[in-house]
């Protein structure tokens, strides 16, 4: 696969993740956002490059590939947070047969002296941590018998699947969570220019699933 076939599916994924945040409103790009927003973003990241981490330590493919789908996810939302992109070009994913020196990157770039404490936001918007740690992924995962693009369109989709676009089964969802004693609510959102419903916890705004939601399966994007 050459790099420009490659670069394009991932700006197209980026946009889609930007646009679901977006819709759930936690997170709008739109404006500024706070030193606390942009630490608990980052929080995410390092959550899953130590599952990328452990993965890779157990030879788990499927986990690894998932934790590669996550880590660009969260790592693609926070760029957009501070208004800065990864410029994908024929420098950004390193070359081929580099997996040792890229797993030790990976966990230097685990370590805490990456992330001081006391950062501004000034420094935060230019996060090397970040950036480093989505251009390594990257670069580990093309170099694994995997389809990183079918998987992260998977991701993408799977998560857009949280969001429905009809009253009844966002009402069902309501109804569904009230039963077990859980206090959600569908709130009206437009993803990508389509109506849909959001289904948020109140306790803590967390994005709940709706029912007859399913979960993604990434074992068939692993080459056997």
């Amino acid at each position: 696969m050459t790099l420009p076939n490659y670069a394009a599916p991932l700006q197209r994924f980026a946009d889609e993740i930007v646009a679901w945040n977006d819709a759930a409103g936690k997170y709008p790009s739109s404006r500024e956002a706070s030193v606390d927003e942009l630490l608990n973003q980052e929080a995410r990241v390092v959550e899953e490059l130590n599952e990328l981490i452990h993965a890779m330590d157990v030879g788990d493919l499927t986990e690894t590939l998932d934790a590669v789908c996550d880590i660009f996810v969260t790592a693609s939302y926070y760029l957009a947070l501070t208004k800065t992109s990864a410029e994908i070009n024929d420098d950004y994913v390193l070359p081929p047969g580099q997996q040792e020196l890229i797993m030790k990157v990976l966990k230097e770039l685990a370590s805490d002296e990456t992330r001081p404490e006391g950062r501004t936001r000034e420094v935060l918007r230019d996060n090397k941590f970040v950036s480093a740690t989505l251009r390594a992924a990257i670069s580990l995962v093309r170099d694994l018998p995997v389809d990183f693009l079918g998987a992260q369109q998977a991701v993408n989709d799977n998560n857009a699947s949280k969001y429905v676009e009809s009253q009844e089964v966002a009402d069902a969802s309501v109804a569904h969570y009230a039963s077990k004693g859980e206090e959600v609510k569908a709130h009206e959102s437009s993803y990508l220019g389509r109506k849909v419903f959001v289904l948020k916890r109140t306790s803590d705004d967390k994005i709940m699933k709706p029912v007859g939601f399913v979960g993604v399966e990434l074992a068939p994007f692993i080459y056997s």
